[in-house]
């Protein structure tokens, strides 16, 4: 079985890809069946009865306060992991079959690294503290204050959500590449990959078969 650096820095690397997609998706679709699950259903929420228009909004926000958590934790884990791993790929295999490739991954990993620092540095920390303010306010019964931090809030909404769906997108293509690269070096393996894999004949001796009469003469 081939162990070289390079080809666990791919393992790592496709696996945290994998993760961090999967996370994305996931997210996703639970937001997409919570929040129109719970304007059906209209639930009452005594302690927002000052804004009770919102309280199903409300109600999903709750739920999907803590799920955008996870999903951001594991969005930074797996980043990080994808990063170093490809680093690690990339020092290992500049040249050679599919080096191309793994230049377009660079690049992408890139762009990738800042769409996600915009989203968790710009983006996030802005949308939970007037998301939180919003809930205090409402809580309270101070209007005024609610409906600012509610606008606040939802201006930057669409954002977070474009923001999410173009890391979702980079991280499938990113995927895709990784894949292409690690079935190209299998057919074409470099040197990092020169070691014999399980099942693979030894080497043979190609010196030739010394004479019967020269050995009997020893």
């Amino acid at each position: 079985m081939n162990r070289s650096p390079g080809a666990l820095g791919e393992a790592i690397h496709l696996c945290a890809l994998g993760v961090w997609f999967g996370a994305l998706v996931m997210v996703g679709a639970t937001a997409a069946i919570a929040f129109p699950e719970m304007k059906e259903l209209q639930p009452s929420l005594p302690d927002f009865s000052a804004v009770p228009e919102d309280n199903w909004s409300i109600a999903a926000g709750k739920v999907m306060f803590p799920a955008f958590f996870i999903c951001d934790v594991i969005q930074f884990v797996s980043a990080m992991l994808a990063i170093v791993s490809f680093i690690l790929v990339f020092v290992k295999r500049r040249t050679g079959p599919g080096a191309a490739v793994r230049g377009l991954r660079l690049l992408l990993m890139t762009i990738l690294m800042a769409s996600l620092g915009y989203y968790m540095v710009a983006l996030t920390p802005a949308m939970n503290d007037s998301l939180n303010s919003y809930w205090n306010a409402a809580r309270t019964g101070d209007l005024e204050q609610a409906a600012t931090h509610k606008a606040t809030f939802d201006a930057l909404h669409p954002k977070a959500s474009a923001a999410l769906r173009i890391n979702a997108l980079l991280v499938l293509l990113a995927m895709t590449l990784g894949v292409t690269n690690v079935l190209s070096d299998q057919r074409n393996p470099g040197p990092d990959d020169s070691r014999p894999t399980r099942g693979s004949a030894p080497p043979s001796d190609s010196r030739p078969e010394e004479p019967m009469l020269a050995r009997g003469m020893r």
